[in-house]
């Protein structure tokens, strides 16, 4: 019941979320504030091949579950909003066109 008056009084408004690429030698650590399907990072590993890339999941803080599009149409595993998942299927869409940006500025 806590999270749910918690979660109730974070509003509608659009979560904010603060997304990092950190490069050391050829590696990227890129992170992002949720828990993401391992899709992601394979999807932001194919935006660049001059490195490698890990996907660091809860960095800087929790918008929750990040799921792509084709998961929230089958529906299951979390993938409806609420306290679980705080951002729509669109999230995963905006964060990746986000990454794809930051990798090419590297």
């Amino acid at each position: 019941m806590e999270e749910m008056i918690c979660r109730m009084n974070e509003g509608e408004a659009p979560y904010k979320a603060r997304l990092q690429a950190i490069r050391i030698n050829n590696l990227v650590l890129f992170g992002i504030p949720g828990e993401v399907f391992c899709q992601m990072g394979y999807d932001i590993a194919k935006f660049n091949n001059r490195f490698q890339t890990l996907t660091v999941g809860y960095a800087n803080g929790y918008i929750g579950y990040i799921a792509p599009p084709t998961q929230w149409e089958k529906g299951g595993y979390e993938v409806s909003l609420g306290m679980w998942a705080k951002v729509s299927a669109g999230a995963y869409d905006i964060i990746l066109n986000e990454a794809k940006s930051m990798l090419n500025r590297l």
